[in-house]
């Protein structure tokens, strides 16, 4: 007979959604009676580490700097790092029982699927292109994604928020050139799957001034 387990892997959770989960499941383990009151990590320390990563991930998908993008890397890991043990731990206690098991918030083992939703780039490379008002747009390529949208944008001065505009779809994750462009101009560029299933996470932005 199966026994039930929360999953230990949360690799795959979109990163707008990671936050989110970890502050749920904090909200469920906080004197969650059915565990030992001393499992790791605590529902105090899951909770300020997603509240680190959700700020740095916001500051990181509106323009931040390569150093800030780093910093929020760190902490997406961290976080994962975080959910995987605990989830372990849970396994281990719960020893399959659904009632403890289903108080954690966590997300139950699933049989895998045929196809999931499109994963993330972590790498963009902006080039100009041949003409003026060009912009070339490479990337790597995205696990399950079957076309691209590739989204322009433009820092606004007054907010310091990106303002996203016009969104290209392409099969190819290569030469993909974006015009017309003033030359001159500060564009940011993002990218993102797509599958029958549905759309992957925006990358975090990147940006180059146009010739």
């Amino acid at each position: 007979m199966r026994k039930e387990k929360v999953k230990t892997d949360y690799t795959g959770v979109k990163d707008s959604e990671l936050a989110i989960l970890a502050g749920k499941v904090a909200g469920f383990m906080e004197g969650n009676t059915l565990f030992s009151a001393d499992i790791k990590p605590s529902a105090a320390e899951l909770l300020a580490a997603a509240e680190d990563y959700r700020v740095k991930h916001e500051v990181a998908i509106n323009g931040g700097s390569s150093h800030e993008k780093e910093l929020k890397k760190e902490a997406k890991l961290k976080l994962q790092g975080m959910l995987t043990h605990l989830a372990h731990m849970v396994n281990i206690e719960a020893k399959g029982n659904m009632v403890a098991l289903s108080s954690t918030g966590l997300v139950f083992n699933k049989l895998p699927t045929a196809l999931q939703e499109p994963g993330i780039t972590d790498r963009i490379i902006l080039k100009d292109g041949r003409l003026t008002g060009q912009m070339r747009v490479d990337f790597d390529k995205i696990p399950n994604a079957y076309e691209y949208e590739i989204e322009v944008g433009e820092m606004d001065s007054a907010s310091e928020r990106i303002i996203w505009g016009e969104t290209h779809l392409t099969p190819s994750s290569n030469n993909t050139i974006i015009a017309p462009l003033t030359p001159g101009t500060r564009y940011y560029i993002r990218v993102r799957g797509r599958n029958k299933v549905g759309t992957g996470d925006w990358s975090d932005p990147v940006s180059m001034i146009v010739r």
